[in-house]
């Protein structure tokens, strides 16, 4: 990963820091996804696939399916960890 990623993963630590006091991190949530990750990112840097699925060099398709990828794995985390803490119990 390149400078801009390591940017990205700096603002969003700091950003889920001050969101959650520290109790929850991206890299907690990826870290059983590590493969899938991997797959994932590198799919992202993959050249268009035909006239249709971007206007630049990249894939759009595999960007929005990392970013698929990435919101289900914070969404699943999120959910587990209402559960550990029972935040809907009354």
């Amino acid at each position: 990963m390149g400078g801009n990623g390591r940017t990205f993963w700096l603002k969003l630590h700091t950003v889920l820091h001050q969101l959650t006091g520290g109790l929850w991190s991206a890299n907690r949530a990826l870290a059983g996804q590590r493969k899938q990750y991997y797959v994932r990112l590198a799919e992202a840097d993959m050249a268009r696939q035909g006239e249709l699925d971007s206007h630049g060099n990249l894939s759009e398709k595999a960007l929005q399916n990392w970013c698929a990828f990435f919101i289900d794995v914070c969404a699943d985390q999120v959910s587990f960890m209402s559960q550990m803490l029972e935040l809907h119990s009354t």
